[in-house]
This record gives structure tokens, sequence and C-alpha cells, in this order.
């Protein structure tokens, strides 16, 4: 783990981060005193794009799903103790 004081870090930012991005741990510190740790952001294998529609035919929601029966209503509308 290589570790830089921030006004070094400020001085080689470009070369920092292409250390990171090979793969090498860094921390940015202050006085010799570790306050950060550098990592990518890039992950290293590309999120795969969701594709929907992988349950269909396999999944059944009632036509009543969204009604509300009247104890829950009254609930919500503050009617039951």
């Amino acid at each position: 783990m290589k570790t830089f004081n921030i006004g070094e870090a400020r001085d080689n930012l470009s070369q920092i981060v292409d250390m990171v991005l090979a793969g090498e741990k860094v921390v940015i510190g202050k006085r010799n005193h570790p306050l950060v740790k550098l990592i990518p952001l890039i992950e290293e294998q590309p999120i795969k794009k969701r594709v929907g529609g992988q349950l269909r035919g396999q999944i059944h929601i009632a036509d009543d799903f969204d009604d509300l029966s009247e104890d829950i209503l009254e609930a919500f509308e503050g009617k039951h103790p």
C-alpha cells in the first residue's frame, strides 16, 4: 500500500489515479496520518443490462390485488382505534 500526503497527492494526482486503476492500494494522509483510501469506481466486469419478463407465465396476480378491505381502509382513515 502506497501512502501520499495531501501535497504529494495534489502534485501527482494523474499518476496516483493510474496506480489505483492498475490495482494498487493508495492512501492519502495529512501529516503522515492516514485519512482516506482511494478505490476505483470502474467495475472490473461491466454491469449486465437487466432484462425483464424472466418469470412471465409463472406468477399469478389476483384481479382484486389492489382492492382494500373495509377494515384496512377504515384504519388508514383513522376510524379504527
